[in-house]
């Protein structure tokens, strides 16, 4: 298993650094084709997080972890997260930013853990590490 964490990272370098992190994890282990996939619902997630805090710009934790079978990015805020998951709760209408039903489509598996404060995306992808 590989591990990378990018901790306490400010909202206004959050996402540029999520994105270079993805880009290399790519690049490293053969999942070129899969990086419009991964880096869009991870930085809708980001934004989404962002854009939600009620307190300020939010710290942001993301650790990423590569698996024979399975890409797993774990993204945490100091800040509440629950009106992102009751936000998924409403029925879809017009009137609603259906970003956060992008990354779900997009995701193989997101699971909210509100008490934490954190969102789990799970990828099942086949990384290989490059020669």
């Amino acid at each position: 298993m590989y591990h990378l964490e990018l901790k306490q990272l400010h909202a206004d370098n959050a996402v540029s650094e999520a994105l270079r992190t993805i880009e290399t994890i790519c690049e490293e282990y053969r999942l070129e084709e899969h990086f419009g996939i991964l880096s869009l619902s991870v930085i809708e997630m980001l934004t989404q997080m962002i854009d939600s805090s009620t307190d300020g710009a939010p710290e942001i934790n993301i650790d990423f972890f590569i698996e024979n079978r399975l890409v797993t990015v774990h993204i945490q805020s100091d800040q509440s997260i629950s009106v992102l998951a009751e936000q998924l709760h409403r029925p879809l209408s017009a009137d609603t930013d259906n970003s956060l039903y992008t990354i779900v489509g997009l995701a193989d598996q997101v699971t909210f853990k509100e008490e934490e404060n954190e969102v789990i995306l799970e990828y099942f992808l086949r990384p290989q590490p490059a020669a």
